[in-house]
């Protein structure tokens, strides 16, 4: 079967997220949720702001696919595990790594066991 040929266009013009209406809900959505990742986080650089917004972006398809899979029983795992491996490769590269846990040592862990 012949490949699908994606013709390029003449011209580019580019759009972005702040073009959109901002009273639709996708708008506020990723205006939100990026407000909420820069705040908690130092988004301090145009390469972090970036790439934060690729997040927010993939973190609401995730979201829908979520819903939409629960609606419907109906959802694409390949698509679903590259874009949950996306937003992890996007989140680690932001440093937002999961905070590590501190191990107890092996007698307060002697104990807790006798104890419990």
């Amino acid at each position: 079967m012949p490949r699908k040929r994606n013709l390029i266009p003449s011209t580019f013009k580019p759009k972005v997220w702040d073009q959109l209406d901002q009273r639709g809900t996708v708008a506020r959505a990723v205006k939100d949720r990026l407000a909420e990742l820069k705040s908690d986080h130092r988004i301090d650089s145009t390469g972090k702001e970036m790439l934060a917004e690729r997040a927010v972006f993939i973190e609401l398809t995730l979201q829908t696919m979520e819903v939409n899979a629960a609606e419907t029983g109906d959802i694409d795992l390949g698509k679903y595990a590259q874009a949950v491996n996306a937003l992890n490769g996007l989140l680690t590269k932001l440093g937002l790594e999961p905070a590590e846990r501190k191990a107890p040592s092996l007698k307060a862990y002697v104990s807790e066991r006798k104890a419990g």
